[in-house]
């Protein structure tokens, strides 16, 4: 195999991206592909290389030895290493942000040396820890561009290419991974990212323990716990501070003002009640988050009794609407029975009005015939007759004194 590696690539490689993302592109394991550089010469970043940088440390990279000079007497990698002496003595911070402490380092190369694997944390969030250690990839890439094209100006970068974005961006932007305008479950940097995921794996777990339905709210928005029809909604955050450098670029003549986002490496969780309001709990001196799970744990449970209180408000408020709307609803058929019963009353008495006006015409038209025979002396007009027969139907039609008298 050290016969076919590229010992040129295989260095800018090694020292661009951590040594358990580039081993499977061998086609072997992580200390396969360690004992491979040392066969080939080729120096290899020591044990907690990869936190050091995204913690804010400058580490100046070594230069690739020659196959005929004499090997070095300390063991490459080694915590003695020149590397390790050299980082300690130019390590560069922030001037904006604490730099961690040793212990802080220490813990989060434990963490970067050991590649995240979504199998060991809860299925709900598996694709979450894949997306963001595919996010963290990318963001060393452009980071170790930044730096070799720094330290060799005018030569062509020949290590991995990130496929998004250039550091100082993302920088910029507070070295926030997957960073969505959207809400998110987490809003987290490269700094922090992993310790939120074990985080927000521990709050699925302890959530489901105490019999809460987890789940993610559309979009990953937040983490939310389901317990007796009310529930919690969680979200991981970190806190930026704000700034600002100045920049010159070729094509303007006056330098512009960029305004920056520093990470702070400190996590708050927020836990928010249905309705309105949220409890923030956050990092502090002497104690980072989930050191106190008790205390995460009750201010859990005090949302969640007051989203109980919430839903079963708006449970009684909707229960008040349908009596209001009931009882309308009742004021309504009444009036419009009512509205019925008169309409049938007014027409009744219409009715009656119109039967006694015909009643009254079918009596004087009676009369009138009765005048007419009276004055009429030729008892044989068979015309008259025809026209008398006539004329009493009509009457007795217009009468409605018959229909009810029967």
């Amino acid at each position: 195999m050290s016969d076919v590696v590229d010992r040129d690539k295989l260095f800018e490689q090694v020292w661009s991206v951590p040594m358990l993302h580039l081993a499977p592109t061998y086609g072997m394991s992580g200390p396969s592909l360690r004992k491979l550089c040392v066969e080939l010469r080729v120096p290899v970043p020591m044990r907690g290389h990869w936190a050091r940088l995204a913690a804010g440390h400058v580490i100046p990279r070594p230069s690739l030895p020659s196959l005929s000079s004499p090997p070095s007497a300390e063991k490459p990698g080694s915590r003695r290493s020149a590397t390790l002496r050299n980082a300690e003595a130019v390590g560069d911070k922030r001037p904006s942000v604490e730099a961690p402490s040793d212990n802080e380092v220490a813990l989060a190369a434990e963490q970067f040396d050991r590649v995240l694997k979504p199998t060991s944390f809860h299925p709900l969030i598996r694709d979450l820890v894949t997306s963001y250690e595919k996010a963290a990839l990318e963001a060393l890439q452009m980071r170790s561009k930044r730096d070799w094209e720094e330290n060799n100006p005018g030569k062509k970068y020949r290590g991995p290419m990130p496929q998004y974005g250039e550091w100082k961006y993302f920088a910029d932007a507070g070295q926030l991974l997957l960073k969505t305008h959207r809400k998110s479950v987490l809003r987290v940097s490269l700094l922090t990212y992993r310790r939120a995921l074990v985080l927000l794996n521990s709050l699925v777990e302890g959530l489901e323990a105490r019999g809460y339905e987890v789940g993610l709210e559309s979009g990953s928005e937040r983490l939310r716990g389901t317990r007796s029809e009310a529930h919690v909604s969680i979200r991981v955050a970190e806190r930026l501070e704000q700034g600002f450098r100045i920049e010159k670029e070729a094509w303007r003549d006056e330098p512009r003002t960029v305004r920056t986002f520093q990470p702070t490496e400190k996590l708050s969780l927020g836990i928010e009640q249905m309705g309105w309001g949220e409890v923030v709990l956050a990092d502090r001196q002497g104690g980072l988050l989930g050191s106190d799970w008790e205390s995460v744990w009750a201010a859990i449970e005090r949302q969640h009794e007051r989203s109980v209180a919430t839903k079963q408000g708006w449970i009684d408020q909707k229960l008040a609407l349908e009596e209001q709307a009931r009882v309308a609803r009742e004021q309504q058929l009444l009036e419009e029975n009512t509205r019925k019963l008169a309409d049938v009353e007014r027409a009744r008495r219409v009715a009656l009005v119109s039967e006694a006006k015909d009643w009254d015409a079918a009596r004087l038209i009676r009369r009138y015939i009765e005048h007419i025979e009276s004055e009429k002396h030729d008892g044989t007009d068979a015309a008259f007759f025809t026209w008398r027969s006539w004329a009493l139907g009509v009457a007795q039609d217009l009468d409605p004194s018959h229909k009810r008298i029967g």
